[in-house]
């Protein structure tokens, strides 16, 4: 898990929100290395996929979260611009396992992160 460098020591909030951006993490069977989140003036973070990612270039795949508008599912073109994919509705800080679910429904023809727990 990754807190953006700020000077102080993170505060509560920030530890919460990175505690819940490594259980989505998990959920989805990434370290929480991939992830990253901050609170400022604007709350956000984001879970790199590639650790998911079948058949595109590791950078090209995340999700991206704010307290507004929750998470998003987005792809980063050539230019490094992100295009939003998929919008997950269920508010901005629906379960672990939800997000993950929203993954893999949103991911057609990719791993499912279900598959190995379910296997064993």
């Amino acid at each position: 898990m990754s807190l953006i460098s700020k000077p102080e020591f993170p505060s509560t909030a920030e530890r919460d929100l990175a505690a819940y951006f490594g259980a989505v993490a998990r959920a989805l069977g990434l370290p929480e290395a991939d992830t990253g989140c901050e609170v400022t003036d604007v709350t956000c973070g984001h879970v790199f996929l590639s650790g998911l990612a079948d058949d595109h270039p590791a950078r090209d795949l995340l999700l991206i979260w704010d307290e507004g508008r929750g998470w998003q599912l987005a792809r980063e073109s050539d230019a490094g611009t992100l295009h939003v994919v998929a919008t997950l509705p269920d508010g901005p800080r629906p379960t672990p396992v939800a997000v993950a679910a929203f993954v893999a429904r949103t991911r057609p023809g990719r791993r499912d992160p279900f598959r190995a727990a379910r296997r064993g």
